[in-house]
């Protein structure tokens, strides 16, 4: 991205704005607590839980002005859900997700999550 500033009818290059890197660290932990291949409708319940941490791998660039006010960011948040197996080739799940930083890092109160996977 590319920011400009409009002086006199021109254009003043101002440098150009990288996004910072960042980097994903992901930990889970799960087990069937029931497994029926035979059975007609629910075959199979796995409760889950993960930690998902968040962090920037540099400091801001400030170009024009515009940069990231808080630097540098460190997310944290704790998921658990339940997945269930519907016949052979369906899964839903269902989870909750709540950030475990209360301070200008926490980016949301709560969070639902619903997915359905069909597997072909």
């Amino acid at each position: 991205m590319l920011t400009r500033d409009y002086v006199a009818d021109r254009l003043v290059y101002q440098g150009r704005l990288h996004e910072q890197s960042l980097l994903y660290l992901d930990a889970s932990i799960g087990r069937w607590i029931y497994r029926n291949p035979c059975a007609t409708c629910i075959t199979g319940i796995a409760p889950t839980v993960e930690l998902h941490y968040t962090t920037t791998m540099e400091d801001t660039a400030t170009v024009g002005g515009f940069s990231n006010p808080f630097n540098r960011m460190d997310v944290l948040d704790l998921t658990a859900g339940v997945h269930v197996q519907l016949g052979a080739r369906n899964m839903l799940s269902v989870a909750g997700v709540a950030p475990l930083r209360q301070d200008e890092e926490k980016l949301f109160d709560a969070e639902i999550q619903l997915q359905y996977n069909r597997y072909f």
